[in-house]
């Protein structure tokens, strides 16, 4: 019988309107905090400063997701078609006495720097004031956070939106791409 804890979690909500102009998914992390919480932990994502819009993980998270639509009150659902994680090294170490050294390809510790997701969503659609819908999808699977590093981070979604039986689904495409750290504050090291 294993006495370890369970990996804590960290959830990554995206958010959108189905008729906005714009691709960009607003984005907020929410981390498990344990009861008695540590005081020296980054904030997941900070508002200002030298790490301000980044979004920072710790080595051993997981990594849960939820999308928020909004739309008109004739949406029917918004199906998620694909979903995927890019992630682009950053530097970690520059010196003038040996190679520079980047971040591995991916914070999931896969060797890949494109993480696909498994289409594997759940939720619905609902009423969201008098005339508005709100569709609120869970994946229902979760990514180990594994390696340490600093890269520029980038999800993008591919959603169908269904607004009646006899009328084709439209197809939008939504991303949003913060710069990400696991590990703590660590930014380019000159050694």
């Amino acid at each position: 019988m294993s006495s370890q804890s369970p990996a804590p979690r960290v959830k990554l909500i995206v958010r959108f309107d189905v008729n906005q102009l714009s691709s960009l998914l607003h984005y907020k992390l929410e981390r498990e905090r344990p009861p008695h919480g540590r005081g020296d932990e980054p904030d997941p994502e900070p508002r200002d400063g030298a790490y301000a819009d980044s979004l920072h993980f710790n080595p051993g998270e997981r990594l849960s997701l939820e999308l928020v639509a909004y739309g008109d009150n004739n949406v029917l659902r918004v199906d998620v078609t694909d979903a995927c994680f890019v992630t682009k090294p950053k530097v970690m170490v520059r010196s003038a006495q040996f190679s520079t050294r980047f971040s591995p390809p991916s914070m999931f510790g896969t060797g890949r720097a494109i993480q696909p997701l498994a289409l594997d969503f759940s939720g619905a659609t609902e009423p969201y004031g008098t005339d508005r819908s709100k569709t609120v999808l869970r994946w229902n699977d979760t990514l180990d956070i594994v390696d340490t590093g600093i890269w520029e981070v980038s999800f993008v979604l591919t959603v169908a939106i269904v607004r009646g039986d006899d009328i084709l689904p439209e197809l939008r495409v939504f991303s949003f791409d913060p710069e990400s750290e696991v590990g703590g504050p660590s930014t380019i090291k000159v050694v």
